[in-house]
């Protein structure tokens, strides 16, 4: 609950059930009544007498440089956010003892201390975000929580209204300080909310996912967040530009009108750590202006020693795929391989067979939504000791 203040004088009150805790001139005094109703009340009137009188919310945002830092550097890991969590305490904000609380309870497997804790403390935990927080059915919570922060944000342009108004608060705000996943979905004021994330990019994040966007302007993302880890692009149109991401692992881009540009990038651009890349032109009859040719100039790339995960899906060029694909230096590093709705024929899965030598690392093949008889089927089954081949269009 938030402390209010006139000139230096403290005042807190805190409803507990029947019960009010009320603290002033640095004691804390205890108020029982019949029902939570009556505390209730009772709760609005003394606030309602104190600001009468001038008292107003403090607000109380502590910070530190270098334990912030600290945490940015490496989000995925308690120490920091808890040294954070203390330094907290010490200033006299609650969320820092809502932070030691969670690191505890993640660390013992107690899933219930948490959320008793964001119930309790949600107006310094939420505040004005307590208003997007609850999820339509059918998508993910609106924020995940980890370390007593806001860790991962799904905001939908149609649930969460403004989507780039919703995005600046959380930024804003001391729980969304440290997020490390953000998930942005469906077009309106999507490329504003972008805009926004290019100013205020928090150097925590490390996967960013935009879901059923079209035509957005991407080019300014990448050198605001050079630390990201995973990427997933989903939509129309996509304008990419220059992609610099030294620290990127994961990348998936599905574009079922995707640029020329676009795929010159993909063909070109610098990935020393990927280690997964999922290329998908989706399956409308609109396919863009990008060509075959740039999926072939990436597979001749000798310059990608980290990747082992690769899907091609979509391509509707089966056979070009298939030989460029086993001649190609990078077949003899990969584990998995997707060659998803990619139009493959039996005589296509003849063809990967005989190159069966070529792919010496293979362990998994996903040849789903082809067009395979048994006979080609079995043929793939000498490829990868582990094929995944469902719906196939004969």
């Amino acid at each position: 609950m938030p402390w209010y203040e006139l000139d230096g004088e403290l005042w807190q009150i805190e409803q507990i059930g029947k019960q009010l805790e009320i603290t002033s001139g640095g004691k804390t005094s205890v108020r029982t009544f019949l029902t939570p109703e009556q505390a209730g009340a009772q709760s609005q009137r003394l606030v309602a007498e104190r600001e009468a009188v001038g008292f107003r919310p403090r607000v109380r945002d502590p910070r530190h440089r270098d334990l912030e830092h600290a945490i940015a550097a490496d989000p995925e890991v308690p120490a920091s956010y808890s040294v954070f969590a203390d330094w907290l305490q010490s200033q006299g904000d609650v969320r820092g003892h809502v932070m030691a609380i969670a690191i505890a309870a993640e660390a013992s497997g107690d899933d219930k201390a948490f959320p008793r804790a964001l119930k309790k403390h949600v107006h310094d935990l939420l505040g004005p975000l307590a208003a997007y927080a609850t999820s339509a059915k059918g998508d993910p919570d609106v924020f995940g929580w980890r370390f007593g922060v806001i860790h991962r944000a799904y905001l939908h342009a149609d649930r969460q209204k403004p989507i780039d108004g919703v995005l600046d608060q959380l930024l804003s705000h001391a729980s969304g300080r440290f997020l490390v996943e953000l998930s942005l979905s469906s077009t309106d004021r999507i490329q504003e909310a972008i805009d926004l994330l290019v100013a205020r990019a928090p150097t925590s994040l490390r996967t960013l996912r935009l879901w059923a966007v079209t035509n957005a302007k991407l080019a300014a993302l990448w050198p605001a967040m050079p630390q990201l880890r995973r990427l997933a692009l989903n939509g129309r149109g996509l304008e990419l530009g220059p992609l610099s991401l030294p620290a990127l692992e994961r990348f998936e881009l599905v574009d079922s009108q995707m640029r020329a540009a676009s795929g010159r990038v993909l063909a070109r651009a610098p990935f020393p750590v990927l280690e997964q890349l999922r290329i998908d032109f989706g399956h409308a009859y609109l396919t863009g202006d990008a060509t075959i040719d740039d999926v072939f100039e990436l597979l001749a790339r000798k310059d990608l020693p980290a990747l082992r995960q690769l899907a091609l899906v979509h391509t509707r060029y089966p056979r070009e795929v298939v030989m460029e694909l086993a001649e190609s230096p990078m077949s003899r590093q990969l584990e998995h391989l997707d060659l998803s709705y990619d139009e493959l024929t039996d005589v296509n899965a003849t063809e990967l067979a005989r190159r069966r030598a070529n792919f010496p690392r293979l362990l998994s093949l996903d040849v789903t939504g082809n067009r395979l008889s048994e006979a080609g089927l079995q043929s793939i089954r000498e490829v990868a000791p582990t094929v995944r081949s469902l719906k196939q269009e004969l």
